[in-house]
C-alpha cells in the first residue's frame, strides 16, 4: 500500500505496456527522492508491477482510445481526486532532476495550470513555420478541429492549447466545472478518435476547458531545468530555443541506452498485434456511432449548462 503523507497534491500517470511501466517505476523512484511524501496514481495494464512501490496507488486500466492512449488520461482524475485536491498529470517517461516543493501548489489558481500553453492558432502557426510547406496532415487537423470550434462558437485564436505531458488541475471550488470539463473532454476524445486524429489531447483539454468555463493558465508546475522529457529535449537540441543542462544530457544518454538494451523494436508480430488492436477498437467505435453529431451536440449542451444564469 502506498505511504502518502501530503494530502494537498498527488501526481498521476498512465503506464500501458512494459516500456511505460518501467518508466513509471523510475518516476516513482524520482518522486521518493525529490518529493518525499507525495503520491503517484498510476493507471496500468500491469498494476501488480507496482506492488513494491510504497508511494504508488496502481489501478487496472486497458486502453480505450483506438490508436493512442493520450485521451485515456482523463480517467486519472477519478482516482486522483479521492486522494488530493490538486492532481499533477505527468508523462511516465519524464525524469525528475531536482527537488520539488509540493507546498507551491497552494499558490496555483483553481482550474488547469499547464507548464506550456499556447492558443490553438499560435500552435498551428508554429507548426507551419517548422515545415517547408503546410502538410496535408496539418490541413486535415485544422479542418477537424475548426469544425468543433464552429459548433460551439469558439475561435482558434482564443482557445488555449496546453502541452499535455505536464499540467496540474486544482479542484478547489471548481468541482462542478471540472466534472463538466471531463465530460466535454470525453465527447472530444470520441470525436477526434472517430476522425482518426490520435495526437489531439491538447485540443481535447483546451476546447473542453473553454466549453466548461474552466480557467486554464500557464504556470511552470516544475521548472524546465527540473525535469527531462525526451521529446522536448530533442526539440531544444534542434532549435536552440531553450538551454540544455548537463543533467538533462546525462539523463538522455541513459534513457537511450535503456531503450536499446531492454526495449528493442516490437518486430513484425508485435507490430501486427498492435495494429489489429487499433483496428478492433476503431471498428467498434464506428459501428456504435454512424455520425459525429452526438459528440458535437453533447459539447453544446455542456456549454449551455455551464454559462452563468
Amino acid at each position: 500500500m502506498a505511504n502518502h503523507t501530503d494530502s494537498s497534491i498527488c501526481f498521476a500517470t498512465l503506464a500501458l505496456g512494459a516500456r511505460h511501466v518501467f518508466h513509471a517505476q523510475q518516476l516513482a523512484t524520482d518522486l521518493e527522492r525529490y518529493a518525499p511524501g507525495s503520491l503517484l496514481v498510476v493507471l496500468s495494464d500491469q498494476p501488480t508491477a507496482f506492488a513494491d512501490c510504497n508511494n504508488v496507488i496502481a489501478a487496472p486500466h486497458q486502453q480505450q482510445s483506438p490508436f493512442r492512449c493520450f485521451h485515456d488520461k482523463r480517467f486519472l482524475f477519478k482516482t486522483a481526486f479521492t486522494h488530493a485536491d490538486t492532481c499533477v498529470v505527468i508523462d511516465a517517461n519524464i525524469r525528475l532532476l531536482a527537488p520539488l516543493r509540493p507546498k507551491d501548489t497552494d499558490l496555483l489558481d483553481p482550474g488547469i495550470n499547464a507548464a506550456h500553453l499556447y492558443t490553438i492558432q499560435s500552435k498551428w502557426q508554429s507548426d507551419e513555420q517548422n515545415e517547408e510547406a503546410v502538410s496535408p496532415a496539418l490541413r486535415r487537423e485544422q479542418e477537424i478541429v475548426n469544425r468543433v470550434l464552429d459548433s460551439v462558437g469558439l475561435e482558434a485564436g482564443t482557445v488555449r492549447f496546453p502541452q499535455e505531458y505536464l499540467y496540474a488541475v486544482k479542484r478547489s471550488s471548481n468541482a462542478i466545472k471540472i466534472q463538466s470539463w471531463l465530460e466535454a473532454w470525453g465527447h472530444l476524445a470520441h470525436y477526434f478518435d472517430y476522425h482518426r486524429l490520435p495526437w489531439s489531447e491538447g485540443f481535447g483539454i483546451g476546447i473542453a476547458a473553454a466549453v466548461a468555463g474552466l480557467p486554464i493558465e500557464c504556470v511552470r508546475v516544475i521548472p524546465d531545468a527540473g525535469y527531462y522529457k525526451e521529446r522536448t529535449h530533442l526539440f531544444n537540441l534542434k532549435s536552440f530555443r531553450n538551454p540544455v543542462s548537463e543533467a538533462q544530457e546525462h539523463c538522455h544518454a541513459q534513457q537511450e541506452l535503456i531503450k536499446r538494451s531492454f526495449f528493442p523494436p516490437p518486430g513484425r508480430f508485435g507490430t501486427m498485434k498492435r495494429r489489429l488492436g487499433q483496428i478492433y477498437r476503431y471498428t467498434r467505435l464506428r459501428a456504435q456511432y454512424r455520425t459525429d453529431q452526438k459528440w458535437l451536440s453533447g459539447l453544446k449542451q455542456i456549454q449551455d449548462s455551464s454559462r452563468p444564469n
